[in-house]
């Protein structure tokens, strides 16, 4: 089983709504295992969101090279992606998105080097749903194995 080398996490967490909203995915600075994704040699593993408030039942996200969200890295979802009501409370919802270890490469103009941005909308709102947690796991291709 191959071993996360690293995350990155969305910052400047808030509301989303039907149109998409770009978070910044970047290292955390407070935790060690938050890591600044390299510009290749980087399975990409999975994205876990967290929304709280949500009135919504699906979301749809890409994450883009560029902070105008012009450059795809990958997705869109080519379906929307359903969130479920987590266990301990009734106002938070989460989902998991498969990147299918992916192992993209950085283009030469990108304007994030060493973090991403995700861009997420909600198929419906009533409420405010707003984005609480948003982390893209990876490793590097290296230490793949058990």
């Amino acid at each position: 089983m191959a071993a996360n080398s690293g995350y990155l996490e969305a910052t400047g967490l808030g509301a989303i709504s039907t149109s998409y909203t770009g978070f910044v995915l970047q290292a955390n600075a407070s935790d060690g295992a938050s890591v600044a994704i390299p510009s290749s040699g980087a399975v990409w593993s999975h994205l876990e969101i967290i929304v709280t408030a949500p009135t919504t039942a699906s979301l749809d996200a890409y994450i883009s090279w560029d902070t105008a969200g012009n450059d795809i890295a990958a997705g869109p979802t080519q379906a929307s992606v359903n969130v479920v009501v987590l266990p301990l409370s009734s106002d938070r919802k989460g989902c998991i998105i498969t990147l299918d270890n992916i192992v993209p490469r950085a283009p030469g103009d990108q304007d994030t080097v060493g973090a991403l941005k995700l861009w997420i909308k909600a198929d419906a709102v009533s409420g405010s749903p707003v984005l609480t947690r948003c982390r893209l796991h990876w490793y590097l291709a290296a230490t793949r194995g058990g």
